[in-house]
């Protein structure tokens, strides 16, 4: 469950009267104030993680400067989006080339080995059937084919390889070279050329899988003076 939580900040010091708390500026440490959008009411404003109110147990009155100090947000990013969700094989003896689509959504790494599994068994062009097996001490996912027979072979265009012979694909779909719209990053497919399996042996994804699609989210408020 992704949430949003906020601390506010001020030097104070406190007067209580009852259910009454009174905080005026002083040099003592300053008070807190947690805001957890788990704790919000329900049915107000959006009722959602980043739109929500709460109600405080009592009033508080602030004198002085108040601001923002931390603010915690979720990384809620999808891991496959629009520009990033296929897969390029080619399957058979005939080679056939066919563009496997993997859902939208944020996927931790057996979630994105289950969606695999679905994007490469839908319109498939083998007799078997399609298998993927994350493997934690190599931190690799693994493609193989279940029930298959002699002649299902298959071969997953890595990224590098895409971008050097990205022209084999173009009656097949809209890219280039610098846009291939792939999810090969967010699977682990990017160095060489393939990577190659038949019914008998699977093929090994040459790079660990990456479900984090954005490692740093840089904000910048005038809240505070800052």
């Amino acid at each position: 469950m992704s949430c949003m939580g906020l601390t506010m900040s001020w030097p104070t010091t406190n007067e209580s009267k009852g259910k009454y708390q009174k905080l005026t500026c002083s040099k003592e440490m300053p008070w807190k104030l947690y805001l957890d959008s788990r704790r919000r009411v329900r049915g107000t404003r959006g009722d959602t993680d980043t739109d929500f109110a709460i109600q405080l147990p009592y009033p508080i009155t602030v004198s002085g400067k108040c601001f923002v100090d931390v603010c915690l947000v979720p990384n809620s990013f999808y891991t496959i989006r629009a520009d990033c969700d296929r897969i390029y094989i080619t399957e058979g003896l005939t080679i056939t080339p066919r563009i496997a689509t993997i859902a939208h959504g944020q996927y931790n790494v057996y979630e994105l080995r289950d969606q695999i599994v679905i994007a490469l068994n839908a319109n498939k062009i083998i007799s078997g059937q399609y298998a993927c097996t994350y493997v934690d001490a190599t931190n690799r996912y693994v493609v193989s084919i279940a029930n298959g027979v002699a002649g299902d072979i298959f071969s997953i265009w890595m990224e590098e390889g895409l971008r050097l012979s990205g022209n084999q694909w173009m009656g097949v779909v809209s890219m280039t070279a610098d846009d291939t719209s792939s999810a090969n990053r967010a699977c682990g497919f990017l160095d060489g050329t393939t990577m190659d399996g038949t019914h008998i042996a699977p093929a090994i994804a040459p790079n660990a899988p990456d479900v984090q699609p954005y490692k740093q989210l840089f904000l910048r408020s005038n809240l505070g003076g800052g």
